[in-house]
């Protein structure tokens, strides 16, 4: 039977949830980085109050042989800088939801909600490639594309929470988006977004199920001398490079970090050449690299995330009111 802590343990046992458009992940964390329990359930991505209720619910059954200080929670959605309402989700059918006190209020524990990629950026910068970085950049690629921005320790979200919707970022080449109300389907997204790496990579001879898995046939394709998987690569990497240049070009990032299935799929392979093509079309020159976080980088930012509440309650008991930090945490290793 799995142990719950000491009631007079000062370390904290918190949860971590990822609320995607197909899936709701889960885990619980204790103080030391160990993670103790996972499970995940389909999202009612359609229905927002049976969204928060299967939430709440998992976060039940994770909570069962727990005792548990708080809650850290990602999604894919433009979040207000208090970190209480979704104005906006792509994926779930969340308008101007005010999901920190739905949550609070059916769990009674206190819940921290974040925007999916700036939690991987915490995870990046916590057991990850931007370990000891101030200032970098997490470009998300997958289905969607995202950008978490780390200036001077401090992530950037935006007035609207809507910083780092790149998959709506204007690109030669390719139509503007039409309807921001919907996911992006011109602009950047349409360059490098998992739908339009599918169709390259098959151009190119990989027809794998999914974009990373494409990419990183492609990948193994190349380190073995194939031409097909050195094109293939070269040609996503100028993709990428498109975007990155325009993110450096305005921020000057020291660091790129690649992330997402497709990010990672491509690696050193596809970081590189990301790289020297960003250094060609740029005045900038940062180094990229891909992600250094293993398993989930959302799901565990969401889990650190909620352990800074868990210590933010901890000094408010002590030393009076607690506002979360404009700095990112110096956060425990999670394993």
């Amino acid at each position: 039977m799995l142990m719950t802590r000491a009631k007079d343990d000062t370390v904290s046992t918190t949860i971590g949830l990822d609320i995607g458009g197909t899936k709701i992940s889960g885990g619980v964390i204790d103080a030391k980085g160990a993670i103790l329990a996972q499970g995940r359930r389909d999202t009612p991505a359609r229905d927002p109050a049976a969204i928060i209720a299967e939430a709440a619910s998992l976060t039940r059954e994770l909570s069962a042989d727990f005792e548990i200080d708080a809650v850290g929670v990602a999604c894919a959605a433009f979040i207000d800088r208090a970190g209480s309402t979704v104005y906006f989700s792509p994926n779930l059918a969340w308008r101007d939801e005010p999901l920190q006190e739905r949550l609070q209020s059916a769990l009674g524990l206190p819940v921290t909600i974040e925007n999916d990629v700036n939690l991987a950026a915490m995870a990046e910068r916590a057991v990850g490639a931007a370990v000891g970085e101030t200032d970098f950049v997490l470009v998300w690629i997958g289905v969607g594309l995202g950008l978490a921005t780390v200036l001077g320790g401090r992530l950037h979200r935006g007035v609207g929470g809507a910083a780092g919707e790149i998959g709506y970022l204007p690109v030669p080449g390719v139509p503007l988006p039409q309807d921001v109300t919907h996911p992006a389907t011109g602009a950047f997204q349409s360059l490098v977004g998992a739908q339009a790496v599918l169709p390259l990579a098959a151009r190119y001879g990989f027809t794998a199920p999914t974009a990373a898995a494409s990419v990183q046939a492609a990948v193994a394709a190349a380190g073995s001398g194939d031409m097909r998987g050195r094109d293939f690569v070269a040609e996503l990497a100028g993709r990428v490079a498109t975007g990155v240049a325009a993110i450096s070009v305005v921020l000057d990032p020291g660091l790129v970090v690649l992330g997402g299935d497709v990010g990672r799929a491509g690696g050193t392979e596809l970081a590189e050449r990301v790289a020297a093509e960003v250094g060609r079309i740029c005045p900038a020159h940062p180094r990229v690299v891909p992600t250094g976080v293993s398993g989930g980088p959302v799901l565990r930012g969401a889990i650190l995330a909620a352990v800074e509440q868990a210590r933010g309650d901890l000094l408010d008991s002590v030393s009076g009111p607690w506002e979360p930090p404009a700095q990112l945490p110096e956060s425990p290793a999670v394993r």
